[in-house]
């Protein structure tokens, strides 16, 4: 099993620019709430909050460590004006901590529930499983641990979030998971979880399981086909090669498979469509460089493309100087032959090209320089002979 570390020196990669290119949006319908701020009485709760939820939430509080007092003017929830119950509770990055207590599950209206960026620590209630309304569940960014609950997939019908990524969770996935009809957001990344990665049912917008102890082959996700629009599975130990049905997603725009231990040459079938925007499968075992990556290269949004430290031979494909919108080329650690394509100029919103590491020869083109916004261009360890050409 590969290491999971960043390698030291310059490098860009996907995973550091996802959460600047994008920004994934659910639109989920909800009866119409108000906010519960006004008028707080002397616990912080407005008066419009029902008696049971302000004593749910009481006893909640009384088994957290607060120690900013930030629980001292509840602000971060909504109550439905056509039942007058709690729909949503939002106590992100309020530095709290502790287990969670069951009291919070007498909250049975709550369709919305983030507790992320805290320090709330042992495993997902049972209750939970009570919350039979809830569309978003956010644990992430605290110290949950133990198995992820084998009914975390299906004690809501209506659930379309569920992020509990940047925890302590081990174990395998649980398969009521991949038979959430109505998920179409899942990131549980950054935990311990093992096993294979199966064929997920639903309609999936988003899936992150980055950075786990995942293994076997990839699945084509099917069903996600005509959804799927951000992939991300880096820093796992995935085996095998790219199935070309991945490119059946035609809806995706972020694809990252790095670090895992990819094998076998990129079918010449592996074609994506137009609207994938950031390309990286780099630290794997990957061959045979594509000659066609994007259907339609004229039309592309790629801005990303890493397929660094892999073995990718031959030439480097002249389809890439077709990518109008490029900003970033990252092909360093392979074992690229022959000469820089020409038209690589042509490429004028280029900011880093990163060739190093490779076997090219002849001289960097004179045109490079057409390149305007280029910021850092990373040839050495090559064959190249002559001068790196000037503005």
């Amino acid at each position: 099993m590969k290491p999971k570390q960043k390698i030291p020196g310059f490098r860009i990669t996907i995973s550091n620019l996802f959460s600047l290119l994008f920004v994934v949006v659910i639109i989920i319908s909800v009866p119409s709430v108000f906010a519960a701020s006004l008028n707080p009485d002397s616990y912080g709760f407005s008066s419009f909050v029902d008696p049971s939820d302000k004593a749910a939430l009481l006893e909640f509080k009384s088994h957290l460590q607060d120690p900013f007092n930030r629980l001292s003017n509840w602000t971060g929830f909504t109550i439905s004006n056509q039942t007058g119950r709690l729909t949503s509770l939002n106590l992100t990055a309020l530095n709290l901590s502790g287990p969670v207590h069951p009291s919070l599950c007498n909250l049975s209206f709550l369709e919305t529930l983030v507790l992320s960026r805290n320090g709330f620590f042992g495993s997902v209630p049972f209750c939970f499983n009570l919350f039979r309304n809830l569309r978003i569940l956010d644990l992430s960014h605290n110290v949950f641990d133990g198995e992820i609950p084998i009914w975390i997939g299906n004690f809501s019908l209506k659930l379309e979030k569920l992020d509990l990524g940047f925890n302590n969770f081990h174990g395998e996935m649980p398969s009521s998971l991949y038979y959430a009809m109505s998920l179409k957001y899942l990131d549980l990344s950054h935990n311990y979880l093992t096993g294979i990665i199966g064929d997920f049912q639903q309609e999936l917008v988003y899936l992150n399981l980055e950075f786990n102890l995942l293994s076997g082959t990839l699945p084509c996700f099917l069903s996600s086909s005509q959804s799927l629009s951000v992939l991300n599975l880096a820093n796992n130990s995935i085996m095998g090669g790219i199935p070309s049905c991945i490119s059946s997603c035609h809806d995706l725009t972020q694809l990252n498979l790095s670090f895992n231990e990819l094998h076998y040459g990129i079918s010449p079938r592996l074609v994506f469509s137009e609207k994938l925007v950031a390309l990286d499968l780099s630290f794997n075992e990957l061959s045979g460089i594509s000659r066609n990556i994007i259907g339609a290269p004229e039309k592309s949004s790629l801005l990303v493309v890493d397929l660094s430290n892999n073995h990718f031979s031959g030439d480097i494909p002249a389809s890439i100087t077709e990518l109008k919108n490029l900003q970033a080329l990252l092909l360093s650690c392979n074992l690229l032959t022959g000469e820089i394509p020409e038209r690589i100029g042509n490429l004028t919103y280029l900011q880093v090209i990163d060739l190093s590491h490779n076997m090219l020869s002849g001289s960097i083109p004179l045109n490079i320089v057409g390149c305007f916004q280029l910021l850092a261009l990373k040839v050495n360890h090559n064959n190249l002979s002559g001068e790196i050409p000037r503005a």
